[in-house]
């Protein structure tokens, strides 16, 4: 029945507690506080004694007056003010809640209110090289793709690459493809690329597309659905050479100091060596060793030193043609094993002959010996023809 004085409405459950947020669907910005009001109603005929409470999203700060415990007399309503600051690291592009809560000792009672932080994109991506180098030496090189987020929304980037067709990836053989990248909010990612020279193209092949810039580039296109942002990597081939580095006993002048039996129960001893390398043009050098060995740390120890046995010494001459070595260690040859000090060497008259010789005396048994030897290759017939003769 209806009346025309009379304007009558139903719900389907009632309270005599009523809670309701001032904003109930809000919007704020990275650098704001955001702001509402909690309304509380008594719309009983007594009174009403309860606690109130909020929950906010992890991480952000709730800044309230301090009222915990509430009293409301019939009819009465009551505005409680809230300050919420969001957390520095949270993600843009979604709703977050802020729940009010009244509990009483019959009951509890919420109401929410939806807070939406907007989207703030600022992302960007590098190479840490601009120029990529090869040589023979090194047939592969790495260079890096950094993507950063600056932003609150995380990011789908779309890296796409094309590659001319002097160059590959070292695990990817196609010249042009895609990969898709999940960026979070606030956060970094590397990326890293090998980059190797194609071997199996011909000459004609290879010598057209050196002509052309674009065949030995690498071209890198970053992108999301609003975004897109291009870079690129030259890759440019050297021509190597090999520097054959010596070691450091190879310079002039070394010294050598060991000691011996400093824990256990014979009498310490050292030696003592000096030692070096010295280079001259045209392929010639010098090598020498001079030094002592089984030196007693008590001066009365050493009165049976014996310069012949123990004095080390070495001198080693080398050019294009000669070996000559002076030494207290000489090999006397293969016809006999007279070995001690004395000289050796080898002359070479070409690639194919060479002389033997070698003069030693054994310092125990000072025995002498000798040795000449010549290695003769026929050029008709390539046969070897070895002679030595011993004394």
């Amino acid at each position: 029945m209806f009346s025309s004085t009379a304007y009558c409405t139903t719900q389907s459950s009632k309270s005599d507690l009523e809670l309701s947020f001032l904003k109930t669907n809000d919007s704020i910005k990275s650098t704001e506080l955001y702001f509402n009001v909690l309304k509380i109603r008594n719309k009983s005929t007594k009174t009403i004694a309860g606690t109130v409470s909020f929950q906010c999203p992890e991480n952000w700060k709730l800044i309230i007056f301090p009222i915990n415990e509430i009293t409301l007399n019939a009819g009465d309503s009551t505005f409680i003010p809230v300050h919420l600051s969001h957390a520095l690291n949270a993600t843009g592009g979604i709703s977050y809640i802020l729940t009010g809560t009244l509990k009483t000792n019959e009951r509890m009672i919420s109401v929410n209110t939806y807070i939406a932080l907007p989207s703030k994109s600022s992302w960007d991506f590098t190479t840490n090289r601009n120029s990529i180098y090869f040589n023979e030496n090194s047939p592969n090189s790495l260079f890096q793709i950094k993507l950063s987020n600056k932003g609150n929304t995380n990011e789908l980037i779309k890296l796409h690459y094309k590659l001319g067709k002097l160059i590959m990836f070292s695990n990817n053989k196609l010249d042009e493809y895609t990969e898709f990248i999940d960026l979070p909010a606030y956060k970094d990612s590397i990326i890293n690329k090998s980059i190797t020279y194609k071997t199996n193209l011909s000459y004609s092949d290879k010598s057209k597309y050196e002509r052309n810039w674009k065949e030995s580039a690498i071209m890198i296109s970053a992108s999301n659905e609003k975004t897109e942002k291009i870079s690129s990597v030259m890759v440019r081939k050297l021509n190597s050479s090999f520097v054959n580095e010596r070691a450091e006993s190879a310079t002039p002048l070394n010294i050598d100091y060991q000691t011996y039996n400093l824990m256990s129960n014979q009498q310490p001893r050292s030696n003592l060596k000096v030692f070096g390398n010295v280079l001259f043009p045209n392929k010639r050098e010098i090598q020498y060793i001079f030094g002592a060995q089984n030196i007693y740390y008590d001066r009365a120890l050493n009165k049976d030193f014996n310069i012949e046995n123990q004095l080390v010494y070495s001198l080693r001459y080398a050019d294009k043609r000669n070996r000559i070595e002076l030494g207290y260690n000489i090999n006397g040859g293969s016809l006999h094993a007279i070995n001690g000090r004395g000289i050796d060497g080898t002359f070479s008259f070409n690639s194919q002959n060479k002389l033997y010789y070698a003069f030693t005396q054994n310092t125990y048994t000072q025995n002498v010996g000798g040795f000449l030897g010549t290695n003769i290759t026929s050029v008709r017939k390539k046969t070897p023809y070895f002679f030595q003769q011993s004394y």
